[in-house]
């Protein structure tokens, strides 16, 4: 193949290379008919392919082929904890691939959640680095060990939908390299994705697209990435300097790249052996996408929901369960009534260019299951109470009558799809007053009440968060989310969600005013997410890695060996048991996190390096072994540009959340001599 590839270069003309090096058409590489190399395509994809028909049309305005299987999003799946949920979903979406003939997936999308106004949250793993980066590696192993290809994105530092096209993020190295560079790192280590893409934005006053420090510098000299490097639809400037800091492939199709080069050429912003090197990526990807192609795929659509399903059983995340009222007993109940149009009609998705087309009668209605669990058993109620997407009628003589019918209430109350969408950011972090004030009333009128949030990132309401009994952060889960839902309710599942993300009360000052204007500074630093909360746990409803479960563990045993090291690079053994105390079976997450008692730099107080979920049947136990490397102990040095573990002692933590705590011990580092100030000296600091 090498020696093909090697041919074709040599016998392009200048204009023919420049045109590989750019797309055909919206999704698809473009060939070269006088040389017979063929094309390959493409399709968004982060929970499902987006299948398209009129490729040569801007994507959103295509007309979208149906039929394709939808997984829970990307912030759903993050909240199973399980990285074995995130392989299956990639395997089943490859699958899908093969079905309608898609070579590459522009999946899985990975920025942080720095602020919970993100439009595209939805399509993001988490707020830490560690569990997206983990999460995606799993993703993406999915996919391409089922022989599609993958893109990795946004890079870097999109962590905004306004302004994405024009805004410059202005953060600081350590920042940049301990937050919003290390869950692509993660990625790249343990899933090697086939393509990288870049962001839209610029960092640090540069385009993503023309930044060699970061697609070259670092993404291809440090970090040892031998995949392609591609731009995001319509990112690329420039194209010369787009070339010239590591762009291979610049999409959609760009008519006027030749003329561009041409005379990038000239300026000496590039050159043809660049270009050479670059055509020979392009090349290897397509040669060998297209040797991954299957023929006469074994699809089977009913097995495709079944595992939507299946990973929305392990998505959903019980929040609260006030006087044990989950899971329901449709045996002792009056009556329930439901509320509320997304028992009936569920958002399963965000919009944008993630948006999956799905037939109908795979679309799992909550409503529908419900009806099942309480056929002969109790009375059921459904009122839909909302009239659209924005308007809401609170119809009070009817919430009081069912009230008088009925025991329970169960609420679905959730984001319209319009309302979590790519390219726009969202104006609030709360329902409408309007949805507020309906399930306030509710809550009054009931007995008792469960509310399911259909949203694809942290959504909170007003009061009746305090008046609910139950409330259940069902996520957007996929088209097999309705069976889910009422298996958790019903209590056939036992929930396993945990949050990937913390739920606030109300944004704090920094991210009240997104900027604007062309620049926004990160000025919280190393304060984002949790490790922000940590310092104001007041201003939070539900922390991060906050879910219940219908049993309860136990933990204990814990033991770190070794306990003191004189070697930086030290490995930490950690082991604890887990015991299932209750009397159903369970899925518990145990989370490991680390912080320094002293530092000599700005660091957390704590930081999550490690996760595991396991199943314990009714008095079983487990012992539970981490590793941790020195990646786990460590900062990001700016003056020696290099991570460093500092002398010193260490908390590790052991939770079933960031706020809750389990087990804790001591780790301590031991130099000879101040090993940080060492470094400083020797970088010609002091």
């Amino acid at each position: 193949m090498e020696k093909q590839i090697q041919k074709w270069i040599e016998q392009m003309t200048l204009e023919e290379k420049c045109r590989l090096l750019t797309g055909n058409r919206a999704l698809e590489t473009a060939p070269n008919e006088r040389l017979g190399i063929p094309h390959i395509e493409m399709s968004d994809g982060p929970h499902g392919i987006r299948r398209l028909i009129g490729h040569d049309k801007f994507p959103q305005e295509c007309n979208i082929s149906g039929g394709d299987t939808c997984f829970p999003t990307a912030s759903a799946v993050a909240s199973s904890w399980n990285r074995e949920i995130a392989e299956k979903a990639g395997k089943h979406i490859a699958i899908d691939c093969h079905e309608e003939g898609i070579d590459l997936l522009l999946a899985p999308a990975i920025n942080m959640k720095r602020t919970p106004l993100c439009g595209r949250n939805f399509e993001y793993f988490s707020e830490d680095p560690l569990l997206a980066g983990e999460m995606a590696a799993s993703f993406i192993n999915g996919v391409q060990n089922e022989g599609v290809g993958t893109s990795l994105k946004h890079f870097a530092a999109n962590n905004q939908e306004l302004n994405r096209g024009s805004i410059s993020v202005e953060v600081d190295e350590q920042t940049l390299r301990e937050y919003y560079l290390e869950a692509f790192r993660i990625a790249i280590e343990k899933g090697n994705p086939e393509t990288v893409m870049c962001a839209y934005n610029k960092l640090g006053g540069i385009w993503c697209s023309e930044n060699k420090w970061l697609l070259t510098e670092l993404l291809k000299n440090e970090w040892k990435y031998d995949g392609l490097v591609m731009s995001d639809w319509w990112a690329v400037h420039d194209s010369a300097k787009a070339i010239a800091a590591g762009i291979e492939l610049e999409m959609p199709c760009n008519e006027d790249i030749y003329s561009v080069v041409l005379d990038g050429i000239k300026k000496g912003i590039v050159s043809e052996k660049i270009i050479n090197e670059h055509c020979s990526k392009v090349l290897s990807l397509i040669m060998h996408r297209i040797s991954k192609r299957k023929q006469n795929v074994s699809y089977d659509r009913k097995e495709q929901h079944k595992a939507t399903y299946e990973a929305a059983c392990e998505c959903i995340t019980l929040l609260k369960n006030e006087k044990n009222v989950l899971p329901v007993n449709a045996e002792k109940q009056i009556g329930i009534a439901v509320f509320g149009s997304m028992a009936a009609e569920p958002v399963i998705m965000g919009g944008g260019s993630s948006c999956v087309t799905v037939e109908d009668i795979f679309v799992d209605k909550p409503i529908d299951f419900i009806k099942g669990y309480c056929d002969g058993k109790t009375k059921l109620y459904y009122e839909p109470l909302y009239t659209d997407g924005i308007g809401v009628y609170s119809k009070c003589e009817r919430i009081k009558m069912l009230s008088e019918k009925a025991d329970l209430a169960i609420v679905f109350a959730g984001s319209e799809m319009c309302h979590e969408i790519e390219g726009e950011d969202r104006k609030r972090i709360t329902f409408p007053e309007m949805v507020n004030d309906l399930i306030d009333n509710i809550c009054n009128e009931f007995k008792s009440v469960v509310v399911v949030m259909q949203t694809g990132c942290c959504t909170v309401g007003s009061d009746w968060i305090n008046k609910a009994d139950g409330i259940i952060q069902m996520w957007l889960c996929g088209e097999g989310g309705g069976k889910a839902i009422a298996d958790i309710l019903f209590g056939t599942v036992n929930p396993s969600g945990k949050l990937s993300e913390t739920f606030i009360k109300k944004l704090p000052e920094h991210l009240q005013n997104i900027s604007k204007d062309n620049s926004i500074r990160y000025s919280e630093g190393l304060n984002c997410g949790y490790r922000y909360y940590d310092k104001h746990p007041d201003e939070v409803w539900y922390p991060f890695g906050h879910g219940l479960s219908y049993t309860t563990f136990e933990y204990g045993n814990l033991n770190i060996e070794p306990q003191n090291s004189n070697d930086p690079d030290s490995i930490v053994n950690v082991s604890l048991t887990v015991k299932n105390t209750g009397k159903l079976f369970g899925k518990e997450v145990v989370q490991v996190y680390v912080g320094p008692q002293n530092s000599m730099t700005a660091r957390p107080i704590k930081e999550l390096c490690d996760f595991a979920k396991i199943e314990l049947n009714p008095g079983e136990s487990k012992t539970l072994k981490f590793k941790l490397s020195s990646r786990a102990f460590s900062y990001y040095n700016v003056y020696m540009h290099e991570w460093h573990v500092e002398s010193g002692k260490y908390n590790i933590y052991i939770g079933t959340s960031s706020a809750d705590i389990r087990l804790s011990g001591i780790y301590s580092v031991n130099y000879a001599k101040d090993y940080t100030v060492d470094l400083v000296n020797q970088a010609g600091i002091l």
